[in-house]
């Protein structure tokens, strides 16, 4: 995925955000992406950084709809897994890109 698609992505999570708190959604919810300080319109950031908020946005957006009346702990447990998956080979990416020879 280029960076201009992930930037897409980074805008239309933005906007599942906003409708979630608009909706009753939990404002303290979104604490760990907001703690990144990185926004789409933060163009000039890498790609990796775009990366790290997409998935960290993604899991507090699904941390949100699993909360609550609409609780349901297997999908809260299977997203998490994969967010945690997905993080764990993104935060292992430049260490892999130097033993490869392409960092």
């Amino acid at each position: 995925m280029n960076k201009d698609e992930l930037l897409q992505i980074h805008i239309v999570l933005v906007i599942v955000r906003r409708h979630l708190e608009q909706n009753g959604g939990r404002k303290d919810a979104f604490a760990e992406y907001d703690a990144l300080r990185i926004a789409p319109h933060h163009f000039q950031r890498s790609k990796l950084e775009h990366e790290m908020a997409v998935f960290t946005l993604s899991r507090n957006i699904a941390d949100s709809l699993c909360s609550g009346e609409r609780s349901n702990s297997r999908l809260k447990e299977v997203l998490g897994a994969i967010a945690d998956r997905i993080a764990r080979n993104i935060t292992s990416l430049p260490e892999r890109s130097r033993v490869d020879g392409r960092g």
